[in-house]
Formats: structure tokens, C-alpha cells, sequence
């Protein structure tokens, strides 16, 4: 009896603890919010000129300091952290207050009218009302698809936005070195960011889709993520942040800012990685052992790694049995994309006609990846495949299945598609069993049925 109590009192003190721990790491966030888009609001503000008159040594980032303090802090941490349970009007209408107070104090001369009114208006609705919405809904477990979207937006405002500005404000710099290169060259530059943008984004992507979780590690994938871009490469979205803030920099011709980008690297392979390993082993022990022997941090694989089968048999939470990849082989498109398909030997996949689905009738392309993940139809479904080949495929796969792109790809893809031929029209018997396909349809050339690549 006494060793169960002190079991409920341990399971209890470590739930309160990791509770505790994500109170503060989601107020964190809310300050994390609050900088990018107060710097917003502060620049909007400046530009209607209602910080005219202003010394240069007060000003931050756009705004007074001390209100810009204020709104990161206060709007930020303070109200999420120690009001966490208040009404969100209530603090809305308490902050406004004090902001106006604390502006009354630091600028007497700024205007309390009309027009700034409405500044303020728009800087809580920048500002304080998505600060406070993201930290309650970290707290909570809620909305994972808002959460993550959130993380993108803060992440974005600081490497191309917060990281540039307070660097060019305090080590020197400007903004004119795009006027002195030709228009060409500066489209080359941008292009070049797209490369370690899309590892960032599709890193956030996978840990939502695949783990359920976000980049924070307080908030983190509830699954060991293995697939999509982490079968090639165990750090997509530090290469990411790191590729990302130094291509800025030269872009800018800013050495202060590609020197902030090294210092970030040097975070990411001290500090950052002790704790990483630290905190994965502890949540996923072996398999996390496993896939790190495979998997480089920094360096990525040419093929995916896909666990032995033995392995993915036992521990399917961590890694997938398999990935399946269903398509129409009476269609002609279809079949000749089975083709090619087996043509590029796949690691980890399978490949089985539409009616060989095990659960419902299908009438488009699908992808599925096993127990607890999510399936992929059209376009997203044959971007998800191109996974299993190599490097170079699977990073066109990534850009496919990036937001808006996928969907933009999709109707594009529907609009000029032709009708479906008799053939290739979906049809079971009365008794769910599949019709008889013709063989040299079924069974492309060297092929059987489906085809299960091994890992290599």
C-alpha cells in the first residue's frame, strides 16, 4: 500500500512539474510573439510620424524602448504567466491602459488622438491578443494546427526581421546593397534562401503531421518523427535557421549578420545538442539510439533510412511497419507512374492497386504510412513517396507538400487531368472483391503486384 502511494505521488509530482514547465515555456512564446510584432506595430506607428521628435539613443528597433519593453514583456510573459486564467478582454483593456500611461510618460508630447487610437487598437491585435491566444493554447494542448502556424510567423519575424534590424542598429550597417547588384543577381540570392527556408518549413511540417508536437521543446512531438525529411537528416530545421539567417546576411552584405548565423551553429552543436540528447534518450531510449546511428545531424543521407523490419515490427509508435503507396493500375498514367516508381527501387515502400485498400474504397492516388499517421491523397500522396527515393526527389516532395503550394498544385493537377476512362474507374463485386485486372496492366514490367523495398 505505501509503495502505490508513493507511485500516485510520483506520476502526480511529475505531472505538476512538466505542467509547471509548460506554463513557462508557453508564457516564454508569448514574449516570443510579442517582440516580432511589437517591433511591427512600433515601425507602423513611426512611420505615421507620431514618434517625431524622438532621440535616436531612445529609440529600439522603431519604437521608445521602454515601450517596447514593456509590450514584450509585460503584454508578453507577465500576462501569461501570472494572469493566465483572466478574461481576455479584461486584460485587453488593462494593458491598452498601461501602455498609454507608460507612452504618456515616455513621450509627453505624443498626440493621444484618432489616429493613434487606432495604432493602438491594431498593435493588440499584432501584438497581445495572439501573444496570450498562443500561450493558452500551448498550455492547453489545443489547436496544434494554429499553434504551429504561430511558431512559423515568430520564427520568420526573427531571423529575417527582429536578429537583421538589432544588428544593423547596434554592430553598423545598412540596407542599400541590393541597389549596387543587378536585378538578376539579387533573384539568385533569394532563390538560394528558398533552400534552407523549405528544410525549416518541412522540418515544422513533419513534427505536426507525423508528431503532433511543435519545435518547442516544452511542446514537443508526442512520437519519435523518422519520416519525410528526418529519414535524411536529424536537424532540418536548425540547418534551416542557420542557412536561412546566413544567406540574409549576404544577402544584405552584412558580416554582422552571417557572424550571428555562425554563433547560432556554435549554440546548436554545444549547448543545444547536450540537451537534445539528453531529453530524447529519456523519452525514447533505444529508439532514439537507433535512429541517431543512422541518421546524421548535419550531413544529410543520400537514400532514406527505413528501420529493419524486425525493428518496425516491434516498436510501430516510433518506427512506421511500412509505407504504402496506392495507385490505379488499370489507368494508363498511373501504371506508367508505377513503372517509374519501382524503376527508382524505393526504400521502405510498397506499392498495391487502389481496391487493395484494407479499410474503404478508394478513388484517387493515396499514400499512408501505417498506424497513427495520417493519410495523403493526389498530389500530397505522390510528394509523400518521394520520400523513399532519394534526396534530390524527396526535396521536390518537400516544396509539393509545403502549405498553399500543395493546394495550388492540387488544382492545378484536377484542372488539366482528363476524365477518367472506363477503365480506370473504380468497381468492386457485390461481395467487395476487387475485378479481375488485366495482368500486363497489374504487374508492371519486372514487377509483381506491389513491391516492398528494403531499407538500404
Amino acid at each position: 500500500m505505501a509503495s502505490l502511494t508513493q507511485n500516485v505521488l510520483k506520476v502526480r509530482t511529475a505531472g505538476s512539474l512538466e505542467m509547471s514547465n509548460r506554463s513557462a515555456s508557453a508564457a516564454f512564446l508569448a514574449s516570443a510573439w510579442c517582440l516580432p510584432a511589437a517591433v511591427l506595430a512600433g515601425y507602423l506607428t513611426d512611420k505615421a510620424g507620431y514618434w517625431r521628435g524622438l532621440g535616436a539613443h531612445a529609440m529600439v528597433l522603431g519604437s521608445p524602448a521602454l515601450v517596447l519593453l514593456a509590450r514584450v514583456v509585460l503584454w508578453g510573459w507577465a500576462l501569461a504567466f501570472l494572469l493566465s486564467e483572466a478574461s481576455l478582454p479584461v486584460l485587453c483593456a488593462a494593458a491598452v491602459i498601461v501602455d498609454l500611461a507608460l507612452l504618456r510618460f515616455t513621450v509627453p508630447s505624443l498626440p493621444i488622438d484618432a489616429g493613434f487610437l487606432a495604432l493602438e487598437i491594431l498593435t493588440v491585435v499584432l501584438c497581445l491578443i495572439p501573444a496570450q491566444l498562443f500561450a493558452r493554447w500551448t498550455r492547453e494542448q489545443k489547436h496544434l494546427a494554429a499553434r504551429n502556424v504561430l511558431h512559423f510567423l515568430f520564427h520568420a519575424g526573427l531571423l529575417l526581421g527582429v536578429w537583421p534590424l538589432l544588428i544593423v542598429q547596434c554592430l553598423g550597417g545598412d540596407w542599400t546593397a541590393w541597389a549596387s547588384r543587378s536585378s538578376m543577381l539579387n533573384k539568385l540570392y533569394l532563390q538560394l534562401l528558398f533552400i534552407p527556408g523549405v528544410l525549416l518549413l518541412t522540418g515544422m511540417q513533419e513534427f505536426y503531421q507525423s508528431g503532433r508536437g511543435t519545435p518547442m521543446p516544452a511542446d514537443a512531438p508526442q512520437r519519435l518523427v523518422t519520416t519525410g525529411v528526418y529519414a535524411y537528416v536529424a536537424n532540418p530545421m536548425q540547418i534551416g535557421k542557420f542557412g536561412v539567417l546566413a544567406g540574409w546576411g549576404l544577402f544584405w552584405r552584412n558580416p554582422w549578420i552571417i557572424a550571428a548565423s555562425f554563433a547560432g551553429l556554435f549554440y546548436s552543436l554545444s549547448l543545444a545538442r547536450w540537451r537534445e540528447d539528453r531529453d530524447m534518450r529519456k523519452r525514447f531510449g533505444a529508439a532514439w539510439l537507433l535512429y541517431r546511428q543512422n541518421v546524421r545531424r548535419w550531413l544529410p543521407r543520400w537514400r532514406p533510412w527505413v528501420p529493419p523490419r524486425e525493428i518496425r515490427s516491434v516498436d510501430d509508435s516510433a518506427f512506421p511497419v511500412h509505407a504504402t503507396l496506392y495507385l490505379d493500375f488499370r489507368c494508363g498514367t498511373c501504371s506508367q507512374l508505377v513503372r517509374w516508381f519501382l524503376a527508382q527501387r524505393p526504400a521502405g515502400l510498397r506499392i498495391r492497386a487502389l481496391e487493395d485498400h484494407p479499410t474503404r474504397m478508394l478513388s484517387r492516388i493515396t499514400y499512408t504510412a501505417g498506424r497513427g499517421h495520417s493519410e495523403e491523397e493526389g498530389i500530397a500522396a505522390i510528394a509523400r513517396a518521394l520520400d523513399h527515393i532519394h534526396v534530390g526527389w524527396a526535396f521536390c516532395g518537400w516544396m509539393l507538400r509545403l502549405p498553399l503550394v500543395r493546394e495550388v498544385s492540387q488544382l492545378i493537377a484536377d484542372a488539366v487531368s482528363v476524365s477518367p476512362a472506363p477503365a480506370c474507374a473504380m468497381r468492386k463485386t457485390a461481395h467487395n472483391k476487387p475485378f479481375d485486372r488485366p495482368e500486363h496492366l497489374c504487374k508492371p514490367a519486372n514487377a509483381s503486384v506491389f513491391l516492398e523495398a528494403k531499407a538500404k
